[in-house]
């Protein structure tokens, strides 16, 4: 159950832009929880260090598609399926 404040998840949704943002919580577990619940492309939660390896890109008019980690990778790569 969340924690998050009712005027708070309002605010989320009516905002047009979803790049990215933080969340301070009490807990990693808390911070978590709230973070799923925000619709930002990139989160980080009580101030953790970003990383190269995880997506990075936007959700709503901030974009689509995804930069580093292996979802940025996908943008370059061809598939091919071979049966034997």
């Amino acid at each position: 159950m969340s924690h998050l404040a009712p005027n708070n998840n309002r605010a989320s949704e009516t905002i047009q832009y979803g790049l990215g943002g933080g969340v301070w919580a009490g807990s990693r577990d808390h911070g978590l929880e709230i973070a799923r619940q925000i619709r930002s492309g990139y989160l980080v939660v009580n101030g953790a260090m970003a990383s190269y390896e995880a997506p990075f890109g936007g959700y709503k008019v901030s974009g689509i598609g995804r930069e580093f980690g292996t979802a940025g990778l996908s943008a370059y790569l061809e598939l091919k399926g071979v049966n034997l």
